[in-house]
């Protein structure tokens, strides 16, 4: 079948099913017989004669195939090797998205995340123990990326950075990927709806578009007018906390045209729905919501709905795992019908922002402490070392580390993140102290604060306050104009935090690492609610840093300011990119060039928001027309060459040097030059060993950020 074909047959699938799964109640309590195996027939002829089960990696339709065939069962004899592929399919799949939940669950641990991968991959103790070690995974999650993006970096980096192979359940690892990508891209969040006749529940994505005009609410879909009070009503309850403009026009839409499904369940949805795209933040596949919204006195509140028994089951055979509900049903909920979710449930429309955008709290591997302690374990662990078990002494845990020839060593690692001892004679224990003294090489000193932030709306001021509460704040108090006046401190650091009503946010005292988390919680949560914003906790801290670091960095800036144009450049993007290609770029540029390209705003793209870098690639591209090139590896051709390159000895810095080679090599043919500048991601002999004739009479310069 072509792909249009899959898409259409796998749309009858869903709507068939969605019938089957109708009627399934009705069957199970004797009625309608007839009409229930009719459309189960049908759903077996989809799947089995015109075989579209092998294109299903969708697990709300294979759960609810699961959950069909236990009622009526298909002819074996028929079907039997189909079922059993079925049933292997709907174990995959549903094992792939508990590990990717639990990835974009912030109350997910490392732990946690990796017990979720073992069930798909075998996972080395050095890989685990590097994970923990790491800040990686909670920098992969604070990114505002979209989930998919999230969940594509972190593979990329379990793949590349920790070497992990994930074998025959590639494929399959693909396949939900790609799913959750067009799912999250294309629909919007899961309402959970009831059918007034049959007493089911269905999971309907719901589609919300937004645009400037006269605040109107239109149905797109005939037979769904009937949720237009609901949906205005959760537009008036965002207006209310000013997260959305009252003149914006709402059009929305659901996959479903039976005006049997009523109720005002559907507001909750709608509210997240629409802030979700005013944001430009899409709402995971993973996440449910049914609720109405009233306004009760001068506030609007979520309030009780009915059927929640049948919402829940729907929920769960949609593959949600976790389900907003109106805290007034929460003595409904019952570890019956709650198994397998998490419910959440809330009082506000703020509740909801807060339970999805819940500030990540700093997880226990985030503290120098732990830091050192994962990269001690991790060190042991990859040498064969034995690690003892902590010795609590005074403000420290103390091990002992028993190499196979003596000496051992006892270590001290503080509560405050300092260790001891920095050195020993011992070179192979010493190569560990150096790892524990590496990560003491960036430090926040003591430093005077006095900073102020402006948060206008109410909304984020709430989310902020909420976060700075689960930092438990060492003293509050009320004063006149502040919504909250928080003390924190801890040893010799003291920071004051308020919130006035005008929407000033005041810093002030003497802190460090204190200052840092602080601030760090603040940034974050500001962030998620204005995803334009791009607020850094760098402009606010003053870091110490190791002279020879700083010495390195002057150094290459001596060097950058001295290249002669013309000149090319070269960089690389999706290195160990598992999901996308590899994508290396090359600019020829001279001096007045170079000028056009800065007016333009042309910079580090780490200092600018995705939207702006996508408008200046395109305008990149027209500036340099026919001075750029660009060398595309797909992930086939990528992972042909690699294993290519292994198979000679070679690494990942061969296969970016073969990149770099190829788009100066490339831009030579077009112009002349005497120098090109590439990142530093090896030693210069790896693009020199690819160069061909031309390239070799260039002078090549690495440097980082090149």
């Amino acid at each position: 079948m072509d792909e249009n074909e899959v898409v259409y047959k796998l749309k009858r699938l869903k709507d068939e099913l969605r019938r089957a799964m109708l009627l399934l109640p009705l069957y199970e309590r004797g009625e309608r017989a007839d009409k229930t195996v009719d459309s189960m027939n049908r759903v077996c002829s989809l799947l089995f004669k015109d075989m579209v089960y092998p294109e299903i990696w969708d697990e709300g339709i294979l759960l609810q195939l699961e959950r069909l065939f236990q009622t009526i069962s298909p002819n074996e004899s028929h079907w039997g090797e189909h079922l059993k592929r079925i049933g292997e399919r709907t174990t995959l799949v549903k094992q792939v998205n508990d590990f990717f939940f639990a990835f974009i669950d912030k109350d997910s641990s490392a732990d946690e995340i990796l017990e979720c991968l073992s069930l798909l991959i075998d996972i080395p103790d050095t890989a685990a123990a590097e994970l923990r070690s790491t800040q990686q995974l909670s920098q992969i999650r604070r990114s505002k990326e979209p989930t998919h993006m999230k969940i594509k970096s972190f593979v990329n980096y379990l793949t590349h950075d920790l070497s992990l192979n994930l074998g025959k359940k590639e494929e399959g690892i693909r396949a939900v990927f790609a799913w959750l990508e067009e799912r999250e891209s294309s629909a919007g969040p899961n309402a959970l709806l009831v059918h007034k006749v049959y007493g089911s529940g269905t999971a309907v994505p719901l589609q919300i578009q937004l645009h400037d005009g006269n605040g109107g609410i239109k149905c797109l879909v005939p037979g769904c007018e009937h949720f237009e009070k609901a949906i205005e009503r959760a537009k008036e309850a965002l207006i209310a906390v000013n997260l959305i403009r009252q003149t914006r026009d709402v059009a929305f839409s659901l996959n479903i045209t039976e005006a049997q499904y009523l109720g005002d369940s559907i507001a909750l949805a709608a509210a997240m729905g629409m802030y979700a795209k005013e944001q430009g933040i899409p709402i995971d596949p993973y996440t449910a919501f049914t609720g109405n919204v009233n306004l009760e006195g001068e506030k609007y509140r979520i309030t009780a709905i009915k059927g929640i028994d049948a919402k829940l089951e729907a929920a769960r055979l949609a593959g949600c795992r976790r389900v907003f509900v109106p805290q007034e049903n929460q003595p409904e909920i019952t570890p019956d019908n709650s198994h397998g979710l998490n419910i959440h449930p809330v009082n506000t429309i703020l509740d909801v922002l807060q339970g999805m955008q819940k500030p990540n709290d700093p997880l226990p591997e985030e503290s120098l402490q732990e830091r050192k302690i994962c990269l001690l374990r991790s060190y042991c662990t990859q040498n064969g070392w034995h690690l003892s078990e902590p010795r609590s002494i005074q403000a420290a845990l103390q091990f002992t580390i028993s190499p196979p020839h003596p000496p051992e060593l006892t270590v001290n690692i503080y509560n405050t993140g300092s260790h001891t001892p920095k050195k020993t004679d011992n070179p192979d224990l010493q190569k560990l102290l150096d790892g524990l003294n590496k990560l003491d090489q960036l430090r926040i000193p003591i430093q005077s604060i006095n900073e102020n932030l402006l948060v206008k709306d109410e909304a984020t001021r709430t989310f902020i306050q909420k976060a700075l509460d689960a930092l438990n704040p060492t003293s509050q108090k009320s004063e006149q104009y502040c919504k909250f006046s928080y003390t924190f401190q801890a040893e010799n650091e003291k920071v004051i935090i308020k919130q006035y009503d005008s929407g000033k946010l005041i810093f002030q005292g003497r802190a460090g690492e204190l200052y840092h988390k602080i601030l760090s919680t603040v940034v974050t949560t500001y962030n998620r609610n204005h995803p334009g914003a791009n607020l850094s906790v760098d402009e606010y801290i003053k870091f110490e840093i190791q002279d020879q670091a700083s010495t390195k960095r002057a150094l290459e800036k001596t060097v950058l300011q001295t290249i002669a144009f013309p000149h090319i450049g070269t960089d690389e993007s999706g290195k160990g990119d598992y999901f996308g290609p590899m994508v290396v770029a090359g600019v020829w540029t001279d001096e007045s060039q170079k000028n056009k390209l800065e007016n333009l705003g042309v910079r580090d793209s780490k200092q600018l928001s995705d939207k702006r870098c996508r408008e200046l690639a395109g305008r990149i591209r027209e500036l340099c027309r026919g001075r750029y090139h660009v060398v595309e590896l797909s992930p086939a051709k990528y992972n042909t060459l690699y294993e290519d390159f292994k198979k000679e000895g070679k690494n990942l810095n061969h296969l970016l040097a073969w990149g770099h080679a190829r788009a100066i090599e490339s831009l030579l043919e077009k112009r002349t030059c005497s120098c090109a500048i590439a990142d530093q991601f090896g030693d210069e002999h790896y693009i020199l060993s690819k160069l061909m004739d031309k390239g070799k009479k260039v002078e090549l310069v690495q440097t980082h950020k090149g």
